[in-house]
């Protein structure tokens, strides 16, 4: 139960890499192999660090209040994402130097961005009791896999070009918003 948990949580902070993969595939924009791990790096240490700040949380506080705060914190967040994604945006550029290849630096910086967004949901998730110690690692070798997915499948399943990050997005809220209610109710 407690795997399945951390993998449908891990789909859900991760799933942003995908729409991003995708967008650079369309694009043709290649990613470098030491910037995707660069992303997973970044990403399973953030997530280390969100979930040694939940579980700190969980213990100064009494476990059920902590446990509901941080699964309605996770539903909030959930809605928020949707929301956010439900509105016409632009779409992130992490090639800054328009070179058309994500090199080392530029995966740095995309990875810190990715694993910021999922901060605040890793101390949600901790505080509502998901603390796994492999959830870092699995959420940082998701993010990786689902980056370099997204650009691999553009040349093999060409309606995925309709894709992009705003609707993985959507996806990722609501993902979040049903690990919440699921928390809440469990």
């Amino acid at each position: 139960m407690m795997w399945l948990q951390i993998m449908i949580f891990s789909l859900s902070v991760s799933i942003d890499a995908l729409g991003i993969g995708i967008s650079y595939g369309v694009q043709g924009i290649k990613i470098d192999k030491r910037a995707v791990a660069a992303v997973g790096c970044i990403s399973a240490g953030m997530m280390e660090a969100a979930i040694f700040f939940g579980s700190r949380l969980a213990q100064i506080f009494p476990g059920k209040l902590t446990t509901i705060c941080g699964a309605i914190i996770m539903l909030a967040l959930g809605l928020w994402f949707l929301l956010q994604n439900l509105q016409p945006k632009g779409e992130r550029k992490y090639d800054k130097d328009n070179s058309r290849h994500i090199d080392f630096r530029e995966g740095i910086v995309l990875g810190t961005a990715l694993s910021l967004d999922s901060l605040s949901t890793g101390i949600a998730a901790a505080a509502s009791g998901l603390n796994s110690l492999l959830l870092g690692p699995v959420v940082g070798l998701m993010q990786a896999a689902f980056l370099s997915i997204g650009v691999a499948l553009i040349t093999r399943i060409p309606f995925l070009k309709q894709v992009n990050s705003r609707q993985c997005g959507i996806a990722s809220g609501i993902i979040l918003m049903g690990i919440g209610i699921g928390r809440l109710l469990g």
